[in-house]
């Protein structure tokens, strides 16, 4: 079970209204000053140059197919048994790690 009791359920999910109110509320403000364009006056932009897209290949593109389903089957079946009702996203689990990967590839 995710939760042994309600207090530890109630605890979380407090936490997790706090965080996504208090990163709601570090958005722009609506006086903030604006270029032509619509993009905040003070935006900050990188010097590095940035990785383009590159075209893969069938093989390539099933294999990663592959591997996400295989993950996604693998993932269920190790969380199945647990007490309760079960929801997660694989994708979103993937697109997170893929994104860590390449973060991690080179200096930080």
């Amino acid at each position: 079970m995710l939760f042994q009791n309600h207090k530890h359920a109630i605890f979380f999910l407090t936490v997790v209204m706090f965080l996504s109110l208090s990163l709601t509320a570090c958005g722009v403000s609506p006086s903030a000053p604006v270029d032509s364009d619509d993009t905040p006056a003070s935006s900050a932009e990188s010097e590095d140059s940035r990785d383009t897209p590159q075209d893969v290949g069938e093989p390539a593109l099933s294999e990663l197919v592959e591997g996400n389903n295989a993950f996604a089957f693998d993932l269920y079946q190790a969380v199945r048994n647990e007490d309760g009702n079960l929801f997660y996203s694989p994708y979103s689990i993937s697109a997170a790690l893929a994104m860590t990967y390449a973060g991690a590839r080179s200096s930080t």
